[in-house]
């Protein structure tokens, strides 16, 4: 379970949905979670990130689907979710998987 870094996105419209209903922009999401990364790094679990407004985008447009779990631990945490409501862990982003076209 160490070496899993990442988290893929498997629930994109509820994400959607409870960013909507709190009523955050995708700048003050981003924001927000760029706080609660930082409060979770000085509470010792992760080390110091930020969430950008496009990485925000594209979870919701569906452009991106990983992103590192820190940030998808602390976007589940603003929104007041439970663990893994959002996201999946794994161990690689979709962005690094090999494709063998020759099978």
């Amino acid at each position: 379970m160490k070496d899993l870094k990442y988290a893929k996105l498997v629930n994109r419209d509820g994400l959607a949905t409870h960013v909507e209903y709190a009523d955050y922009t995708i700048r003050s999401f981003a924001d927000a979670v760029t706080f609660q990364l930082m409060r979770n790094q000085r509470r010792g679990s992760g080390a110091l990130k930020s969430c950008s407004k496009s990485t925000v985008h594209g979870l919701l447009s569906g452009a991106r689907a990983t992103t590192s779990l820190d940030v998808a631990k602390a976007m589940e945490q603003v929104l007041k979710v439970p663990p893994m409501t959002f996201f999946a862990p794994t161990a690689v982003p979709k962005h690094c998987r090999r494709i063998d076209a020759a099978a």
